[in-house]
């Protein structure tokens, strides 16, 4: 990551993406040429990566936070979607995710689906955090995470369930108060396909049928939210 020195950095508040980019120069005391590209959301991390990718202008690393708003035209729902787009145009770049979701369920799935090189929790983050991120993420290949990411995980793990993304996502939109009939609208799928899923979440956590507030309360004793 550090030889070309490119990198994409995308959080919702600007001014965290400026922390950011002054946190990582002054880590590596500006031995590197850095060229830091900048958005806020989904749609523009799609138009600079698309963009990048059609221009070959490499991107040597996505740095960015789980919770992004989405580009629907795209399919692009979250930071976890846009980072496997990222990975689809440049497959030798790193990921690293810097977040305040702390639901284990989400967190397990960024890891299986992206294989990030980091996943740190805003509330861990700090200089030498980010320099031992640095150190490691160049050294090898394993997925460095901080120690809110591995309490999430380990806690979700407790209570394994066999849900998939989307179902993870349903979930997540349910307890944002997403109401079922919009839920089409944030996951590309069928209502009916969504209250099919819905069911049977509901039975997998709670053993019954139950309303949403109940699923959530649930889960939220569980852990996993």
């Amino acid at each position: 990551m550090l030889n070309t020195n490119t990198i994409l950095v995308i959080d919702h508040h600007p001014l965290t993406l400026d922390g950011y980019i002054a946190s990582i120069l002054k880590i590596t005391n500006n031995v590197y040429n850095f060229s830091f590209l900048k958005a806020i959301n989904c749609l523009q991390g799609y138009k600079i990566i698309s963009e990048s990718y059609i221009e070959n202008k490499p991107i040597d690393a996505l740095l960015l936070d789980i919770d992004l708003l989405p580009y629907l035209e795209k399919n692009i729902f979250c930071g976890g979607d846009l980072a496997l787009f990222f990975k689809e145009k440049f497959p030798n770049s790193k990921v690293i995710f810097i977040t305040s979701v702390k639901e284990g369920i989400k967190l397990d799935k960024i890891i299986e689906t992206v294989k990030p090189a980091g996943l740190l929790h805003k509330l861990d983050l700090d200089a030498l955090i980010l320099k031992s991120l640095f150190k490691k993420i160049v050294r090898n290949n394993t997925c460095y995470l901080t120690s809110s990411i591995v309490q999430a995980i380990e806690d979700y793990n407790k209570h394994q369930f066999s849900f998939d993304i989307k179902d993870i996502e349903i979930i997540d939109l349910i307890e944002k108060g997403i109401k079922t009939k919009n839920l089409p609208n944030y996951l590309g799928i069928k209502l009916s396909a969504i209250e099919k899923r819905k069911a049977k979440i509901k039975l997998q956590v709670i053993g019954k049928k139950c309303n949403d507030k109940e699923l959530i309360a649930q889960l939220k004793k569980l852990k996993f939210i």
